[in-house]
């Protein structure tokens, strides 16, 4: 297996990057298994290097080198990469209204004010963020996840392999402030027969308690510090088997 890594001069340019680099080390050091890494500076040079097995190379870098490869070697897997955002099995952690937004008429439910979107469609989409809608134009929400504005005193992000929690990291806000164990487990538990083999639960904690920001599935995510050199390469590479088949991993 080779991972292909956005690079800049040859050098990694994301945590996500840097740590596959040094799984790698680790894995040949401890003989789990030996898997190989090319360095990529360009995504443009995906059109040009030929892959002697497509099936066993796996792009790691930002959501556009991603987007990229896959473009150019499984175009009709590109939706596979649609954000998760969060999933309808998981609207009840939310602790917030949550919608999502297919026409004006289903905009016109929603009273004047200010939402946060997220489109449903397309990562990191520049329309992202918070919104005010006056009633007057309901095409800015469609398309979108619109959910009602709460106050997050602190986010953290959860890492999840085969339904097992590695890992939690705060990376906003309060770090004192712990997300609770029991509703932590009950949201992985409840989004076990849908979820991906690997992914990540952003969390928000508040007054209210614990609740869900959205979902992600393991490609383009930070790591805020999560550390797990022998199963790290498996979740990239799982998830990666998981998009551009669509066949579960677990």
């Amino acid at each position: 297996m080779t991972f292909l890594i956005e690079t800049k001069q040859r050098e990694p340019i994301h945590d996500f990057t840097w740590e596959l680099i040094q799984a790698k080390a680790y894995n040949d050091w401890a003989g789990h298994g030996s898997f190989d890494i090319r360095r990529i500076d360009d995504p443009k040079d995906f059109e040009d290097i030929p892959f002697p097995d497509e099936d066993e190379s796996v792009p790691v870098g930002s959501i556009e080198f991603v987007s990229r490869f896959m473009q150019i070697h499984y175009p009709e897997r590109v939706n596979s990469l649609c954000p998760l955002n969060v999933p309808e099995e998981l609207r009840r952690y939310a602790g917030r209204d949550v919608w999502d937004i297919y026409s004006p008429e289903e905009a016109d439910q929603l009273v004047p004010g200010k939402y946060f979107v997220k489109d449903i469609s397309s990562l990191k989409h520049p329309g992202n963020g918070i919104v005010f809608y006056d009633g007057r134009d309901p095409d800015i929400l469609v398309g979108k996840q619109v959910s009602s504005i709460v106050q997050m005193d602190s986010e953290w992000r959860v890492f999840v392999f085969h339904d097992q929690i590695l890992w939690l990291s705060n990376y906003a806000g309060d770090p004192l402030c712990f997300p609770e164990r029991k509703t932590v487990l009950e949201i992985v538990n409840a989004f076990k027969p849908f979820s991906p083999a690997a992914y990540t639960l952003d969390l928000f904690v508040n007054r209210e308690g614990t609740a869900i920001v959205e979902c992600h599935r393991f490609f383009s995510c930070g790591l805020y510090g999560f550390s797990d050199r022998a199963r790290y390469p498996f979740m990239l590479s799982q998830a990666w088997f998981e998009l551009r088949t669509g066949v579960s991993a677990k």
